[in-house]
């Protein structure tokens, strides 16, 4: 879907100021547009990130959000910067939830009483504790899973919904009081054959989510080790940069001196030859 040429020569009157809901969802949508008009067009035209930029400005000024190009892309930048910062905190709670599962159940079939405590989501905390984990306060959950649409569709990737409640649910052993009887596990109990020892296995979903969560961990820790050992280098190249940039200074004024010294002495020479040839025999 195209968005026609408007006159150049017209001046626009862009609104300034903060943000509405409805703005940031309409520049959303333009940028969506934006990603499947390009992904359908040959790649020999495609086009500079200005010209992509002025074409969701035509945009979103057509569906009512009065904003320039350059507005549209510092605001788009802002909110992928919030969302990739909720997205891996998300994926980090998961993480967490899925290990307070597994030792929970282990707790369960040893005949410990353990609640199963579960990493505490994004949706579910106050302002301030967000805040307090240097996490953006004001996300919307309309926004993010827009955000996720755009960004699934782009890079093919699934993202944590909001919608997900973080922790598990532990199946009921219990019957209903029908008169019949219960029928016979499917699995050899554990152990004894106690009451406690008759819980099932995981199925194979969860089995196929944590394998799914433990490798998301694993790149989250090996993106964060290979992040550090970068600025690890830069800062060791800084300092190197930094100890030479010390060492030249420190020549610069030896070197200096060590003229001041002689231009010094030869003052000195002269002003005694001076004196010689001036005192009488």
């Amino acid at each position: 879907m195209e968005v026609e040429k408007l006159n150049p020569s017209v001046l626009r009157d862009y609104r300034k100021g903060n943000w509405t809901v409805e703005e940031t969802m309409i520049l959303i949508e333009a940028k969506k547009l934006d990603e499947q008009r390009r992904s359908t067009t040959i790649k020999t035209t495609t086009k500079p990130t200005e010209l992509r930029w002025k074409w969701i400005e035509e945009h979103c000024w057509k569906k009512g959000c009065f904003r320039s190009q350059n507005q549209c892309n510092d605001k788009w930048d802002n909110l992928m910067r919030d969302f990739k910062k909720i997205r891996e905190f998300e994926r980090r709670t998961r993480s967490i939830s899925l290990s307070s599962l597994i030792k929970s159940d282990n707790n369960i079939n040893n005949g410990d009483d353990d609640d199963g405590g579960s990493g505490r989501s994004y949706w579910k905390m106050e302002k301030l504790e967000r805040k307090s984990h240097n996490l953006p306060s004001n996300m919307l959950p309309q926004i993010y899973e827009a955000l996720a649409h755009v960004v699934e569709g782009k890079m093919g990737i699934s993202v944590i919904p909001t919608t997900t409640t973080v922790g598990f649910h532990r199946p009921c052993t219990t019957t209903a009081a029908t008169g019949a009887l219960p029928l016979p596990p499917s699995r050899p109990p554990f152990g004894g054959g106690g009451v406690g020892d008759q819980l099932p296995l995981p199925t194979q979903g969860k089995r196929r989510k944590s394998n799914e969560e433990g490798s998301n961990l694993i790149e989250t820790i090996k993106w964060y080790e290979e992040r550090e050992e970068t600025r690890h280098k830069e800062l060791y190249i800084m300092h190197q940069k930094r100890y030479k940039i010390e060492e030249s200074r420190i020549e610069m004024e030896r070197q200096g001196f060590n003229e001041l010294v002689d231009i010094n002495s030869l003052s000195n020479s002269i002003l005694a030859f001076t004196s010689s040839q001036r005192t009488p025999p």
